[in-house]
Formats: C-alpha cells, structure tokens, sequence
C-alpha cells in the first residue's frame, strides 16, 4: 500500500461535531469529568480524552482544544447529543455552561509532504498538540498523525475548508477518497499498540516504586493504580481508531 501512496493527499473527514464549554470553572471541571489531566492544558493546546458513565463505560472519545477564551470538545457527532446531556446534569455549582453540538465537515491532509504542502498553501502546519487557524476562525488545523504517517486535519464549516482545500490541491495534494483513508486505519492501530505497551511498562515502573518498602497496603494500590492507568489506556487506544476514521 505505501508504494502507491502519494507524498500528500486530500481527502474528506466526516461525522465530527464541536461543542463548546466557556465558565471560569470549565478546565477544572472537565479535568474532573474526562479520563485526561487537564490541568496543565494552555491556550492553543489540545489533549485526547474519554468521557466514561457511572459504569466505566465509554460514552465518547475526544478531543479537548483550549481556545483562551473558551475550551471546545471536538468528537464524533453520533455521541455529541448524549455526552452533552450528561455533562450537563452533573453540572451543579461550577461556573461552566455548554453551547449546543455544532456539526462540522473536515478535511485530512496526510503524507510525508504534508507539512510542506501545508506551508505552501500559506496555512500554519501544527506541532503534536498544538492548535492552529487561518487567523482567528476556520479552518482549524491539529496534527493527527496516521501511525507513522504525519497527518493533519483540518476542520470547521463546510464553507471555511473550501479555499484552503483548492490552495492544498494547488501546492500538490492529491485528492483521494474515504475508502483511501480507511485502509490507514490498521497502520494507526499497530502504532496506538506500540504507544501502550510502552504506558504500560512505565505505569509498571511507578506502581513499583510505590510499593517499595511499604507493605501489604501500598503494593494493593500499587496494583490498583497499574490497572486502572492500564484499563483507560486501552479504551483510549481501542476506540480512538473510529473517531479517526471518518
């Protein structure tokens, strides 16, 4: 597959939505809600999360994009209606309110050129992490690497993707299709694999060196922390290649 792929490509995301949290309280209350440490989160910057129910399970997979003024959850537009509704009802004294799901269209701009290509359209190519924009609206631009194929997306209304869309084109993108995108996804699941086995030895690590020397009591909660660390790593990891994958 990787012989006939293209330098960079084009191709179509679909089924996202942005549901937007403003409120003095806003980080520290999803920091309590979502399975991600938020606290160090700063304008520009975004982290992955889940939101689980009462029971563990998984009611949505996100992403977290601080903005300055206001914190955005970007995820799939099928959970956004029910993941809003029971963020909203836990909601009792914080200062954060929830604006309503605001479906949005996207774009994957992937390939090893794809930094150069993104340059050459005269839009910002992000580091991990990082959020970048043409000027102060959309498209907005986050790094999303494809296993080990750099990736970009660029997300917002349909209108707002139709300029930088023609001008990534221009400077040598070639266009492909869902179907094209689907097969990245068993490249994106073998590097999430790689990336928690090593989580996985690192929690390892810290639970020993919690236990040590410290009895029966502390190597329980040794245990306890390794599989939970373990249990939100491997659902991060498993459904994550869905969200991708529209």
């Amino acid at each position: 597959m990787s012989a006939a792929r293209p330098p960079v490509f084009l191709g179509p995301l679909e089924g996202r939505a942005f549901v937007d949290a403003e409120g003095a309280d806003a980080l520290d209350y999803l920091h309590r809600m979502l399975t991600q440490d938020l606290r160090g989160l700063t304008p520009r910057r975004w982290r992955h999360a889940c939101f689980l129910d009462v029971r563990g399970r998984i009611l949505a997979d996100l992403r977290v994009w601080h903005l300055g003024d206001r914190l955005r959850l970007v995820l799939d537009a099928g959970q956004a209606p029910l993941a809003l509704a029971a963020l909203e009802r836990t909601v009792i004294a914080d200062d954060v309110r929830f604006g309503p799901p605001e479906p949005v269209a996207g774009r994957l701009l992937g390939g090893a050129a794809a930094p150069g290509c993104l340059e050459a359209a005269g839009l910002a190519a992000p580091g991990p992490g990082d959020v970048a924009s043409e000027g102060e609206g959309p498209p907005w631009v986050v790094r999303e690497d494809r296993g080990r194929v750099p990736a970009f997306e660029l997300l917002g209304p349909p209108a707002s993707l139709e300029g930088p869309a023609r001008r990534l084109e221009a400077a040598g993108a070639v266009a492909v299709d869902a179907a094209f995108l689907e097969r990245l996804r068993p490249e994106q699941r073998f590097a999430g694999l790689e990336a928690l086995k090593a989580q996985i030895e690192r929690d390892v690590v810290a639970a020993r060196a919690i236990a040590a020397g410290k009895g029966a009591r502390a190597r329980s909660l040794a245990i306890d922390l390794v599989l939970g660390l373990v249990g939100v790593a491997l659902a991060g990891w498993l459904v994550r290649p869905g969200l991708a994958g529209h």
